[in-house]
């Protein structure tokens, strides 16, 4: 499952963006305080990926009325990006090197909507058998570590979450209004944070490690650009195409 990197963001990628936005547009309720339950995919397992509308930013001062609640199942309810962080920053250290590159890849491919296709003119994950194959290989050396983390379902909801963040920066209380001059802003910056931040934040625990026995050699830059970064960008932290690569390769190359 060798993927190139994506470079820019393709006309055929944000027609699918802009397709699902207007969908979740077109998801109405009748009262605020009893949310619509849409669903957008059902798991093999019987679970169910769904969004609550509308979300908890509804009901802000300067409300967002496209805002939803992200959900999968039971098991990935109000979950935050610290929870984000911590289940990846777990299973770095749990699972073999090449099975977390190949994770990361598999939420880069999920940014871009690489692996989703129109099912009943709607935008839908539709893994290939290859990349079905690899998150089965994935959950299995997970289960085998004793984790309860149903990685097919964290991919869901990565996949949603990212969908309400384009409601929140490609969309108003008006309607559809894709920033076409930021075409990364929205699903691709978030995602593609969710998989930035556990790497960092890994290389900085080596970095601690490897100079355990010399404290006042350890590079604290690493966890201060961190910082700095989410100080400066409002809480997004992609890393660059190349970078990616230097981290992620074989998985991930130019």
């Amino acid at each position: 499952m060798v993927t190139k990197i994506v470079k820019g963001c393709p006309p055929e990628i944000i027609k699918k963006r802009k397709d699902r936005i207007r969908e979740a547009l077109n998801i109405t309720f009748e009262d605020a305080n009893c949310p619509v339950k849409f669903v957008v995919d059902t798991l093999p397992d019987g679970t169910e990926v769904y969004f609550h509308k509308p979300g908890k930013e509804y009901f802000r001062t300067t409300p967002n009325l496209n805002d939803m609640s992200p959900n999968v199942g039971e098991l990935f309810t109000k979950f935050s990006f610290a929870d984000i962080w911590e289940l990846l920053c777990k299973l770095r250290n749990a699972i073999s090197l090449e099975n977390y590159k190949k994770l990361s890849v598999i939420l880069y491919r999920v940014a871009y909507l690489l692996d989703f296709d129109y099912v009943d003119g709607r935008v839908r994950f539709c893994p290939s058998k290859e990349l079905t194959e690899e998150i089965q290989t994935i959950q299995n050396e997970i289960d085998s570590k004793g984790l309860n983390i149903n990685i097919l379902a964290f991919i869901h909801f990565i996949d949603i979450l990212g969908w309400n963040d384009e409601m929140k920066t490609h969309a108003t209380n008006e309607g559809l209004n894709f920033v076409t001059k930021k075409p990364r802003m929205g699903r691709i910056n978030t995602i593609l944070s969710c998989l930035s931040i556990p790497i960092l934040l890994q290389e900085f625990v080596d970095e601690v490690i490897k100079n355990k026995d010399n404290k006042a050699n350890i590079d604290f830059s690493i966890a201060i650009n961190i910082a700095q970064t989410f100080a400066r960008t409002r809480g997004v932290h992609p890393l660059p195409n190349k970078r990616l690569i230097e981290l992620l390769s074989p998985e991930l190359t130019e």
